[in-house]
């Protein structure tokens, strides 16, 4: 058997529950665990390096823009008068067709958004250039949206 078939092979279903149930869980002691939960909460806590910025998942705001779409604003850029957002979109959710100034770029983060029959999925990402609008938009399943557009293009509260 050559090195590549072993680095192929996988273990059957019933060994690896088998070893797994064979394996004995370690207490930790309490002080062991407040002294992992400490490190761990420092590390969380040290500020972003020189030059950049973090927003952590707990921080921001979300703004209701219909009863079933919410938007965060991540970033905005005060030298380009870009935004960065999240759209968290609810099964069933429809926005109207948009002029866009500027490039808005969206990538599908969770769920399904239509633009029209234009149906974008899980990873896809899609760009609308300056000058276009699309159709009206809809999500089937709900979606979380990532959103750059331009500050003029934003919907609802900009940065």
């Amino acid at each position: 058997m050559s090195t590549t078939d072993r680095d192929n092979e996988s273990i059957d279903a019933a060994l690896a529950m088998a070893m797994g149930e064979a394996i004995e869980p370690y207490e930790l002691s309490q002080q062991r665990r407040d002294s992992m939960k400490s490190r761990i909460m420092r590390r969380i806590q040290e500020p972003a390096p020189e030059g950049t910025s973090t927003l952590r998942y707990s921080e921001g705001e979300w703004f209701d823009l219909t009863p079933l779409i919410e938007k965060k604003v991540l970033y905005f850029d005060p030298h380009t008068r870009r935004e960065t957002s999240l759209w968290r979109l609810q099964p069933g959710a429809e926005f109207e067709t948009h002029f866009h100034s500027g490039v808005e770029e969206c990538t599908v983060l969770e769920g399904d958004v239509s633009f029209g029959s234009h149906l974008l999925r899980k990873g896809d990402f899609h760009v609308a250039a300056p000058g276009s609008e699309h159709p009206p938009a809809s999500s089937r399943l709900g979606a979380l949206l990532l959103i750059s557009a331009p500050e003029e293009d934003a919907i609802g509260p900009a940065g």
